[in-house]
């Protein structure tokens, strides 16, 4: 027994599967156990077949179908075609993204470098002030000392000179009234 299923036939005949279908309800108690059932799925034995062609004789209304198959299967490979390009739009995406990433990654690090240079900078600028006002301090300490320096050597003049005052009074001879009373500076 050769059987087929209600899809086949209707390619083979160039027809719907629908009108297939409806034949096969229209006609359901002339063709009742020549259509074989499994699941969902029916199948036709050959004098289902013979009486289906029969009947479609008759009716001369033949419903043209292009070959969907075909069409099917180009929009099918389209499809794919399509998904692949959205798949490497989508890595190109992530790429970008990656990108943008690095890219304001590299951005905030400029700018704490920027930042930090700045801060660099504005110390330098206070550590220079510092070091000119500590020039300043020392050069007025090196005046005060020099100065200091000099009162010490005329204190020290003054001291050699009022030393040897004192020596050439005590190495000047007495006199007469001195040696009597005896020297005031003793």
């Amino acid at each position: 027994m050769n059987v087929i299923s209600l899809r086949d036939y209707a390619a083979q005949k160039g027809i719907s599967y629908e009108a297939v279908r409806q034949q096969v309800v229209r006609y359901k108690d002339e063709l009742e156990g020549h259509i074989i059932k499994d699941g969902r799925q029916q199948f036709l034995d050959e004098e289902a077949i013979s009486f289906l062609d029969a009947k479609r004789q008759k009716n001369p209304v033949t419903i043209i179908q292009q070959n969907k198959d075909e069409e099917l299967e180009m929009l099918r490979q389209q499809k794919e075609a399509l998904l692949v390009k959205v798949a490497e739009q989508g890595d190109k995406l992530d790429a970008l993204h990656t990108k943008i990433e690095d890219m304001l990654q590299l951005q905030i690090d400029a700018k704490a470098a920027t930042l930090a240079l700045e801060a660099a900078t504005a110390r330098e600028g206070e550590l220079r002030q510092a070091a000119q006002s500590a020039q300043e301090r020392a050069a007025e300490a090196e005046k005060r000392v020099a100065e200091v320096l000099a009162e010490v050597e005329a204190a020290r003049a003054e001291a050699a000179a009022a030393s040897a005052a004192l020596q050439e009074e005590r190495n000047r001879k007495l006199s007469w009234r001195e040696r009597f009373l005896g020297r005031k500076d003793q």
